[in-house]
């Protein structure tokens, strides 16, 4: 059986192996359900599909866009956050403050 996958942009490679970054925040209505807690999953470059680690996945959490602060900021490696809101506009330009999203806290486990 394979495991699921989470795609990320290659600027973000190099942070989860050295386990800088330990969430993925990502829109609700884009995600698939078979992540839970304790889940493993492949780690997917987006641009080449490699895999580049496996994940455990140790938590979820709902939150909308204008929820975001500065603590998850930090553990998806970004100095605050407006830089995590800016961040997520690049791949999100739709995003809104009304947005729902899910915050994907994981563990690398293996590179």
């Amino acid at each position: 059986m394979s495991l699921p996958s989470i795609r990320f942009d290659p600027r973000f490679i190099q942070w989860i192996q050295q386990h800088q970054k330990r969430a993925t925040t990502r829109l609700s209505a884009e995600e698939s359900s078979e992540l839970q807690p304790g889940s493993l999953c492949n780690a997917v470059n987006a641009v080449d599909d490699t895999v580049f680690a496996q994940l455990r996945i140790t938590q979820i959490i709902a939150l909308n866009f204008a929820d975001i602060d500065d603590e998850l900021a930090r553990i998806e490696n970004c100095k605050d956050s407006e830089e995590l809101k800016q961040l997520l506009q690049v791949f999100y330009p739709n995003i809104t403050d009304s947005t729902e999203l899910k915050v994907y806290h994981f563990q690398c486990i293996s590179q």
